[in-house]
């Protein structure tokens, strides 16, 4: 599954949705933007998978989270390339 937070929280609170995770076929949680979760967004984020991973706990459902991110910094930048 590729998505968004916002989107999958969206999906895990919508009964009608509750098919798409209990199918027993995700092995991949993707989440784009991994450079704007800091701070409370982070936590938010944080405790998004923690639900999600509880929620699939019952299938035996093995899934890795992934981040990915786009944005690369400068030359300026305190992010190591």
């Amino acid at each position: 599954m590729l998505t968004n937070f916002a989107m999958l929280e969206y999906l895990l609170l919508r009964p009608r949705d509750s098919e798409v995770f209990s199918s027993n076929r995700l092995q991949f949680i993707v989440l784009d933007e991994a450079h704007t979760y800091s701070g409370a967004k982070g936590i938010e984020i944080a405790l998004l998978m923690r639900r999600l991973r509880e929620y699939l706990i019952g299938s035996k459902q093995q899934i890795q989270f992934v981040l990915t991110s786009a944005t690369m910094g400068d030359e300026d930048s305190a992010i190591p390339r």
